[in-house]
């Protein structure tokens, strides 16, 4: 076949083309996939970086309540082959404030881990605000099975590492301190609680702070 014909049926080859197409875009996906695997890791080694100051500095929060609580009995009647039986349980009602004012500062910072920089805050809250007294007329509960005397004013704070100060609960003119964990977990499931006793019996003003 002469040399010039070879090289015209060469040129036309559709199989030819195809593969020399192929080649080059395998030959230019290399330096794609080295992209998207430094972005990857890069993106990775700043997640990582965020979690080690998350870890130190607490996640992200989002407050819940205040909530007050009041504990009552409930009585439940149930027939055995013994006769009645009175099974006694104790529920809670929940009341949110009449009133919520909330004061507070945030600052940011900067935290650096490598080439990576994460920004945190700290705030600086003042909850205030006023109960109404709880209306328990349309619960059909006996007054003497509402436990006043064990209410208590719950918190939610998802991540307690973030907490710095001790925090403290203003009703009337009484205090109380905050304690940590959950009496119930009706309404919030991680948090902090305090002591209201019998001052939840009337409507009142509170305060939340350190």
């Amino acid at each position: 076949m002469p040399r010039k014909k070879y090289m015209q049926n060469i040129k036309s080859s559709l199989s030819l083309k195809l593969f020399v197409i192929g080649f080059l875009i395998a030959v230019l996906m290399i330096p794609i996939g080295i992209i998207v695997f430094l972005a990857n890791e890069r993106e990775g080694r700043q997640d990582e970086a965020f979690r080690e100051v998350s870890g130190k500095w607490g996640n992200e929060q989002t407050i819940t309540g205040p909530i007050l609580s009041i504990p009552y009995k409930d009585k439940v009647e149930r027939t055995t082959g013994e006769g009645t039986v009175i099974d006694e349980t104790i529920l809670y009602a929940h009341f949110l404030p009449e009133e919520l004012n909330i004061k507070g500062k945030i600052d940011p910072a900067k935290r650096r881990r490598g080439i990576y920089e994460v920004v945190v805050y700290n705030a600086n809250l003042e909850i205030s605000g006023r109960f109404l007294a709880p209306d328990f007329s349309k619960w059909d509960i006996a007054k003497d099975n509402i436990l006043y005397k064990q209410a208590f004013v719950t918190l939610g704070i998802p991540d307690m590492r973030g907490i710095k100060e001790n925090l403290g609960l203003e009703w009337g003119n009484k205090k109380y301190a905050f304690n940590p964990g959950m009496k119930t977990s009706d309404v919030v499931a991680i948090g902090i609680n305090a002591d209201n006793n019998a001052q939840s019996r009337q409507h009142g003003s509170y305060r939340i702070g350190s």
